[in-house]
């Protein structure tokens, strides 16, 4: 009983993937892109600050998204660290970045965030500026071989695909954020749609055996003679 076993795995680990955000929707660089016949043929990019880290892919609910107030009375956003920088990069005194945060909110996850640029400019972020979560997946088997004289064996096999039941993501891919409203301009409130969908996991990598799917088991007997 203690000859004839076989122990077999396949450990694969891969590194991040790219992703990123473009802006189809809110037509804030005035380039002559209107939101509302999609697809863009200039998608407009917003502005990143911090680490891209922190903007790591998630499962429910995402990216956490700060809608805009159009009310000049009140903060642009609830976010104090995107007002901060919008305000800054207006240079102390509320401009047109501002009013592009009041206009389209922002996202924030730890110390980063990400905020559109000032009304009649282009973002500064570049394609596939945020990365994934990579993929690990360890497979195993386990055979235990059996002879009878010299013509006659057997093989019995117990094989593990996701050992360990990992569950590996699919990349977000390229986030498409979209928006209604009228005219964009300064002061004219608009509603970002799918915002809840940023950076947001919402299927596995595949469902086939060994690529992507939850563990599965497979058991074999297999007679040679």
């Amino acid at each position: 009983m203690l000859e004839g076993w076989q122990i077999n795995s396949i450990v694969t680990l891969t590194s991040a993937q790219p992703w990123g955000p473009i802006d189809l929707g809110s037509g804030v660089s005035g380039s002559g892109d209107l939101p509302f016949s999609p697809p863009a043929s200039s998608p407009n990019r917003w502005d990143f600050f911090g680490k891209t880290s922190d903007f790591k892919p998630k499962t429910f609910p995402g990216i956490p998204f700060f809608g805009g107030n159009s009310d000049i009375t009140m903060n642009p956003t609830t976010n104090d660290a995107c007002n901060s920088k919008a305000l800054a990069l207006d240079g102390g005194t509320p401009g047109l970045t501002v009013d592009a945060l009041r206009a389209f909110g922002c996202y924030a996850s730890g110390n980063s965030f990400m905020i559109p640029p000032a009304f009649g400019t282009f973002g500064t972020m570049g394609r596939n500026t945020f990365r994934d979560n990579g993929f690990k997946n360890v497979d195993f088997s386990l055979a235990k071989n059996f002879k009878w004289g010299e013509r006659f064996g057997a093989q019995g096999r117990v094989e593990f695909f996701n050992l360990f039941n990992h569950p590996n993501f699919a990349n977000p891919g390229t986030v498409r954020l979209t928006a209604t409203g009228t005219a964009p301009q300064p002061g004219t409130p608009f509603t970002l749609l799918n915002t809840g969908s940023f950076g947001l996991l919402t299927s596995t990598v595949g469902n086939q055996v060994g690529i992507g799917a939850n563990r599965q088991i497979q058991l074999s007997l297999r007679a040679s003679f």
